[in-house]
Protein backbone atom coordinates (compact mmCIF):
# COMPACT_ATOMS: atom_id res chain seq x y z
CA UNK A 1 0.00 0.00 0.00
CA UNK A 2 3.06 2.37 0.76
CA UNK A 3 4.55 1.80 -2.56
CA UNK A 4 1.43 2.61 -4.38
CA UNK A 5 0.91 5.63 -2.79
CA UNK A 6 4.52 6.89 -3.60
CA UNK A 7 4.15 5.59 -7.14
CA UNK A 8 0.59 7.80 -7.08
CA UNK A 9 2.63 10.65 -5.71
CA UNK A 10 5.48 10.81 -7.69
CA UNK A 11 3.19 10.13 -11.41
CA UNK A 12 0.88 13.13 -9.97
CA UNK A 13 3.62 15.08 -9.36
CA UNK A 14 5.28 14.39 -12.72
CA UNK A 15 1.90 15.09 -14.66
CA UNK A 16 1.75 18.35 -13.04
CA UNK A 17 5.26 19.23 -13.74
CA UNK A 18 5.87 21.64 -17.12
CA UNK A 19 8.93 21.97 -19.03
CA UNK A 20 9.54 25.55 -20.03
CA UNK A 21 12.13 26.14 -23.07
CA UNK A 22 14.89 27.70 -22.56
CA UNK A 23 14.12 31.56 -23.90
CA UNK A 24 17.06 32.46 -26.62
CA UNK A 25 18.64 35.90 -25.17
CA UNK A 26 20.16 38.68 -26.96
CA UNK A 27 23.18 41.33 -25.66
CA UNK A 28 20.64 44.28 -24.64
CA UNK A 29 20.37 46.87 -27.34
CA UNK A 30 21.21 43.96 -30.15
CA UNK A 31 19.56 44.43 -33.54
CA UNK A 32 21.63 42.09 -35.76
CA UNK A 33 20.18 38.75 -37.27
CA UNK A 34 19.41 36.56 -34.62
CA UNK A 35 16.55 34.12 -36.55
CA UNK A 36 16.78 32.49 -39.68
CA UNK A 37 13.55 30.21 -41.35
CA UNK A 38 14.00 28.29 -44.50
CA UNK A 39 11.17 27.59 -46.31
CA UNK A 40 10.71 24.99 -47.17
CA UNK A 41 12.95 22.68 -44.64
CA UNK A 42 13.79 20.82 -47.20
CA UNK A 43 13.57 19.59 -51.14
CA UNK A 44 13.06 16.65 -53.10
CA UNK A 45 14.70 17.43 -56.88
CA UNK A 46 15.21 15.45 -59.74
CA UNK A 47 17.87 15.74 -62.59
CA UNK A 48 17.71 19.67 -63.67
CA UNK A 49 14.65 20.50 -61.39
CA UNK A 50 14.68 23.69 -59.10
CA UNK A 51 13.91 23.83 -56.29
CA UNK A 52 13.15 27.75 -54.46
CA UNK A 53 14.50 28.12 -50.76
CA UNK A 54 13.67 31.12 -49.02
CA UNK A 55 15.20 32.14 -46.10
CA UNK A 56 13.74 35.37 -43.60
CA UNK A 57 16.27 36.83 -41.52
CA UNK A 58 14.79 38.41 -38.92
CA UNK A 59 16.02 40.51 -35.27
CA UNK A 60 15.34 39.21 -31.79
CA UNK A 61 11.85 40.32 -32.19
CA UNK A 62 11.18 38.50 -35.48
CA UNK A 63 11.45 41.94 -37.57
CA UNK A 64 12.65 41.43 -40.75
CA UNK A 65 15.91 42.49 -41.46
CA UNK A 66 16.45 43.95 -44.76
CA UNK A 67 20.03 44.58 -46.72
CA UNK A 68 21.45 41.55 -44.92
CA UNK A 69 23.86 39.28 -46.74
CA UNK A 70 23.07 35.51 -46.34
CA UNK A 71 25.68 32.55 -47.43
CA UNK A 72 24.80 29.26 -47.89
CA UNK A 73 27.08 26.24 -48.31
CA UNK A 74 26.82 22.77 -48.99
CA UNK A 75 27.93 20.00 -46.48
CA UNK A 76 30.85 18.13 -47.53
CA UNK A 77 30.45 16.05 -51.03
CA UNK A 78 26.61 17.70 -51.55
CA UNK A 79 28.13 19.39 -54.58
CA UNK A 80 27.55 15.68 -55.78
CA UNK A 81 23.48 15.93 -54.97
CA UNK A 82 22.62 19.29 -56.19
CA UNK A 83 24.15 23.21 -57.02
CA UNK A 84 23.29 26.40 -56.87
CA UNK A 85 22.03 27.89 -59.89
CA UNK A 86 24.53 31.29 -59.86
CA UNK A 87 22.31 33.65 -62.66
CA UNK A 88 18.76 33.66 -59.81
CA UNK A 89 18.70 34.10 -56.52
CA UNK A 90 19.36 37.04 -54.58
CA UNK A 91 21.34 36.58 -50.91
CA UNK A 92 20.69 39.79 -50.35
CA UNK A 93 17.59 40.12 -48.58
CA UNK A 94 14.36 41.73 -49.68
CA UNK A 95 12.09 44.73 -47.24
CA UNK A 96 10.63 41.63 -46.43
CA UNK A 97 13.83 40.21 -44.71
CA UNK A 98 13.82 37.37 -47.31
CA UNK A 99 16.46 36.23 -49.81
CA UNK A 100 16.23 33.51 -52.22
CA UNK A 101 18.04 30.32 -53.59
CA UNK A 102 17.62 28.72 -56.29
CA UNK A 103 19.28 24.88 -55.84
CA UNK A 104 19.34 22.64 -59.17
CA UNK A 105 18.99 18.28 -58.65
CA UNK A 106 22.38 17.03 -60.64
CA UNK A 107 20.46 13.63 -61.28
CA UNK A 108 23.06 11.70 -58.83
CA UNK A 109 21.00 9.84 -56.05
CA UNK A 110 21.22 10.97 -52.54
CA UNK A 111 20.86 13.57 -49.90
CA UNK A 112 22.58 16.56 -48.25
CA UNK A 113 22.10 19.07 -46.21
CA UNK A 114 22.23 23.20 -47.16
CA UNK A 115 23.17 25.29 -44.19
CA UNK A 116 22.84 28.89 -44.53
CA UNK A 117 23.92 31.75 -42.26
CA UNK A 118 23.76 35.56 -41.27
CA UNK A 119 25.79 36.69 -38.91
CA UNK A 120 25.50 34.49 -35.75
CA UNK A 121 22.00 32.91 -36.57
CA UNK A 122 21.96 29.97 -39.02
CA UNK A 123 19.33 27.46 -40.19
CA UNK A 124 19.53 23.94 -42.06
CA UNK A 125 17.72 22.83 -45.45
CA UNK A 126 17.35 18.66 -46.23
CA UNK A 127 17.81 18.29 -49.85
CA UNK A 128 17.25 14.90 -51.00
CA UNK A 129 17.22 13.44 -55.14
CA UNK A 130 14.21 11.64 -56.28
CA UNK A 131 14.62 7.99 -55.48
CA UNK A 132 16.35 8.87 -51.65
CA UNK A 133 13.87 10.81 -49.96
CA UNK A 134 12.60 9.63 -46.96
CA UNK A 135 9.20 11.26 -48.18
CA UNK A 136 8.39 9.21 -50.74
CA UNK A 137 6.90 6.14 -51.77
CA UNK A 138 8.36 3.46 -52.78
CA UNK A 139 8.54 2.24 -56.51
Amino acid sequence: MKHALAILTVLMLCSCASIEPTPETFPPGYTGPAILEATPWSTVLVSGSTGYIYVKVMDENKNPLPGQTVTASFEPGGDDVAYFERDMGNPVTNEKGDAVFYVVGTGYQGNTKLNFRCGDASTSVYVWTRGNSPFEPPS
